[in-house]
Protein backbone atom coordinates (compact mmCIF):
# COMPACT_ATOMS: atom_id res chain seq x y z
CA UNK A 1 0.00 0.00 0.00
CA UNK A 2 2.15 2.86 -1.30
CA UNK A 3 -0.47 5.50 -1.97
CA UNK A 4 -3.44 7.10 -0.22
CA UNK A 5 -5.48 7.54 -3.42
CA UNK A 6 -5.58 6.87 -7.15
CA UNK A 7 -3.68 10.05 -8.05
CA UNK A 8 -0.63 9.11 -5.96
CA UNK A 9 -1.00 5.44 -6.93
CA UNK A 10 -0.57 6.40 -10.60
CA UNK A 11 2.35 8.74 -9.84
CA UNK A 12 4.28 6.34 -7.61
CA UNK A 13 3.52 2.93 -9.12
CA UNK A 14 2.85 3.79 -12.78
CA UNK A 15 0.46 0.84 -13.17
CA UNK A 16 -0.91 -0.58 -16.39
CA UNK A 17 -3.95 1.49 -17.45
CA UNK A 18 -6.28 -1.43 -16.70
CA UNK A 19 -5.22 -1.54 -13.03
CA UNK A 20 -7.50 0.60 -10.88
CA UNK A 21 -6.57 1.71 -7.35
CA UNK A 22 -10.09 1.22 -5.98
CA UNK A 23 -10.18 -2.34 -7.38
CA UNK A 24 -6.96 -3.16 -5.51
CA UNK A 25 -8.36 -1.80 -2.24
CA UNK A 26 -11.64 -3.70 -2.71
CA UNK A 27 -9.65 -6.83 -3.60
CA UNK A 28 -7.70 -6.51 -0.35
CA UNK A 29 -11.00 -6.10 1.52
CA UNK A 30 -12.24 -9.30 -0.15
CA UNK A 31 -8.98 -11.08 0.74
CA UNK A 32 -9.55 -10.14 4.39
CA UNK A 33 -12.59 -12.48 4.37
CA UNK A 34 -10.36 -15.46 3.57
CA UNK A 35 -7.28 -14.74 5.69
CA UNK A 36 -7.55 -16.60 8.99
CA UNK A 37 -4.46 -15.10 10.53
CA UNK A 38 -3.14 -11.60 10.82
CA UNK A 39 -3.43 -9.40 7.73
CA UNK A 40 -0.48 -7.02 7.45
CA UNK A 41 0.52 -4.38 4.91
CA UNK A 42 3.77 -2.67 4.09
CA UNK A 43 3.52 1.03 3.34
CA UNK A 44 6.42 2.55 1.41
CA UNK A 45 6.71 6.27 2.08
CA UNK A 46 8.95 8.43 -0.07
CA UNK A 47 9.73 11.82 -1.55
CA UNK A 48 9.99 12.46 -5.26
CA UNK A 49 10.41 16.12 -6.11
CA UNK A 50 10.29 15.30 -9.83
CA UNK A 51 6.73 14.01 -9.32
CA UNK A 52 5.86 16.74 -6.81
CA UNK A 53 5.82 14.42 -3.77
CA UNK A 54 7.52 16.50 -1.09
CA UNK A 55 6.67 14.25 1.84
CA UNK A 56 3.65 12.84 3.61
CA UNK A 57 0.96 15.30 4.69
CA UNK A 58 -1.49 14.86 7.55
CA UNK A 59 -4.30 14.50 4.96
CA UNK A 60 -2.40 11.66 3.28
CA UNK A 61 -1.95 9.89 6.62
CA UNK A 62 -5.68 10.22 7.31
CA UNK A 63 -6.50 8.76 3.87
CA UNK A 64 -4.10 5.86 4.44
CA UNK A 65 -5.63 5.25 7.89
CA UNK A 66 -9.12 5.08 6.33
CA UNK A 67 -7.91 2.45 3.84
CA UNK A 68 -6.23 0.42 6.60
CA UNK A 69 -9.42 0.53 8.63
CA UNK A 70 -11.62 -0.30 5.59
CA UNK A 71 -9.54 -3.32 4.57
CA UNK A 72 -9.11 -4.54 8.14
CA UNK A 73 -5.33 -4.69 8.39
CA UNK A 74 -4.18 -5.66 11.88
CA UNK A 75 -0.55 -4.74 11.40
CA UNK A 76 1.27 -2.28 9.18
CA UNK A 77 4.96 -1.81 8.44
CA UNK A 78 6.07 1.70 7.54
CA UNK A 79 9.06 1.76 5.25
CA UNK A 80 11.06 4.26 3.23
CA UNK A 81 13.81 3.72 0.62
CA UNK A 82 16.99 3.02 2.59
CA UNK A 83 18.86 1.58 -0.36
CA UNK A 84 19.27 3.23 -3.77
CA UNK A 85 15.93 3.13 -5.60
CA UNK A 86 15.43 2.50 -9.31
CA UNK A 87 15.05 6.24 -9.97
CA UNK A 88 17.69 8.65 -8.62
CA UNK A 89 15.14 11.40 -7.87
CA UNK A 90 13.40 9.26 -5.20
CA UNK A 91 14.39 10.06 -1.62
CA UNK A 92 13.58 8.50 1.76
CA UNK A 93 11.73 10.26 4.53
CA UNK A 94 13.93 11.50 7.35
CA UNK A 95 13.67 9.37 10.52
CA UNK A 96 11.74 12.18 12.25
CA UNK A 97 9.23 12.28 9.37
CA UNK A 98 8.78 8.50 9.45
CA UNK A 99 8.32 8.64 13.22
CA UNK A 100 5.74 11.42 12.86
CA UNK A 101 3.69 9.33 10.39
CA UNK A 102 3.98 6.35 12.73
CA UNK A 103 2.70 8.35 15.70
CA UNK A 104 -0.22 9.77 13.69
CA UNK A 105 -1.25 6.30 12.52
CA UNK A 106 -1.00 4.90 16.06
CA UNK A 107 -3.33 7.67 17.21
CA UNK A 108 -5.78 7.19 14.32
CA UNK A 109 -5.69 3.37 14.49
CA UNK A 110 -5.33 2.35 18.15
CA UNK A 111 -6.20 -1.31 17.40
CA UNK A 112 -3.61 -1.68 14.62
CA UNK A 113 0.01 -2.57 15.35
CA UNK A 114 2.18 0.06 13.63
CA UNK A 115 5.84 -0.79 13.07
CA UNK A 116 8.47 1.47 11.51
CA UNK A 117 11.48 0.33 9.52
CA UNK A 118 14.70 -0.22 11.41
CA UNK A 119 17.70 -1.52 9.52
CA UNK A 120 18.26 -5.14 10.57
CA UNK A 121 21.47 -5.80 12.46
CA UNK A 122 23.24 -9.00 13.18
CA UNK A 123 21.88 -11.07 10.31
CA UNK A 124 24.18 -14.03 9.95
CA UNK A 125 25.07 -16.16 6.97
CA UNK A 126 27.20 -18.53 9.01
CA UNK A 127 30.57 -17.99 7.32
CA UNK A 128 33.81 -16.45 8.39
CA UNK A 129 35.48 -14.25 5.84
CA UNK A 130 38.18 -16.91 5.36
CA UNK A 131 35.47 -19.20 3.96
CA UNK A 132 33.63 -16.42 2.13
CA UNK A 133 34.02 -16.39 -1.63
CA UNK A 134 33.72 -13.56 -4.11
CA UNK A 135 30.56 -15.31 -5.35
CA UNK A 136 29.01 -14.99 -1.88
CA UNK A 137 29.53 -11.22 -1.91
CA UNK A 138 28.26 -10.95 -5.49
CA UNK A 139 25.21 -13.02 -4.53
CA UNK A 140 24.38 -10.68 -1.65
CA UNK A 141 24.82 -7.64 -3.89
CA UNK A 142 22.63 -9.12 -6.65
CA UNK A 143 19.71 -9.18 -4.21
CA UNK A 144 20.08 -5.58 -3.03
CA UNK A 145 22.50 -2.69 -2.76
CA UNK A 146 24.51 -2.70 0.48
CA UNK A 147 26.84 -0.32 2.25
CA UNK A 148 30.16 -1.64 3.54
CA UNK A 149 28.71 -1.61 7.07
CA UNK A 150 25.67 -3.58 5.85
CA UNK A 151 27.97 -6.29 4.49
CA UNK A 152 29.92 -6.33 7.76
CA UNK A 153 26.66 -6.80 9.67
CA UNK A 154 25.17 -9.40 7.33
CA UNK A 155 28.42 -11.37 7.30
CA UNK A 156 28.84 -10.91 11.07
CA UNK A 157 32.44 -9.75 10.73
CA UNK A 158 34.32 -8.28 13.67
CA UNK A 159 38.10 -8.71 13.38
CA UNK A 160 40.31 -6.13 11.74
CA UNK A 161 41.66 -8.81 9.39
CA UNK A 162 38.12 -9.72 8.25
CA UNK A 163 37.26 -6.04 7.65
CA UNK A 164 40.47 -5.46 5.68
CA UNK A 165 39.89 -8.61 3.60
CA UNK A 166 36.29 -7.57 2.86
CA UNK A 167 37.51 -4.12 1.76
CA UNK A 168 40.09 -5.78 -0.53
CA UNK A 169 37.45 -8.08 -2.07
CA UNK A 170 35.09 -5.16 -2.66
CA UNK A 171 37.85 -3.08 -4.26
CA UNK A 172 38.80 -6.01 -6.52
CA UNK A 173 35.18 -6.53 -7.59
CA UNK A 174 34.73 -2.80 -8.29
CA UNK A 175 37.99 -2.61 -10.29
CA UNK A 176 36.96 -5.68 -12.30
CA UNK A 177 33.55 -4.05 -12.93
CA UNK A 178 31.70 -6.97 -11.36
CA UNK A 179 30.05 -4.68 -8.82
CA UNK A 180 29.40 -0.96 -9.06
CA UNK A 181 29.44 1.92 -6.61
CA UNK A 182 26.26 3.95 -6.12
CA UNK A 183 26.10 7.13 -4.04
CA UNK A 184 22.73 7.70 -2.34
CA UNK A 185 21.79 10.11 0.45
CA UNK A 186 25.42 10.64 1.41
CA UNK A 187 26.16 6.90 1.64
CA UNK A 188 28.16 4.64 -0.63
CA UNK A 189 26.39 1.44 -1.73
CA UNK A 190 27.64 -1.51 -3.73
CA UNK A 191 25.51 -3.41 -6.24
CA UNK A 192 26.22 -6.26 -8.60
CA UNK A 193 25.80 -5.50 -12.31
Amino acid sequence: LDAPNSVFFKLINRPHPSIVFEDIINGLKELRKYVRGKLAAQIMLLKDYELGIKGVSKDMVIEIAKIINYVGFEEIYLNTPWRPPAEPHVEPLRPTELNSVSEMLKELLPNVKVLSFKYPKGLKVGKTLAKLSRDDIIGILKRRPCRFTDLVSVLDLSTDNDLMRLRELIDELVNERIIKVIRFQGDTFYLSY
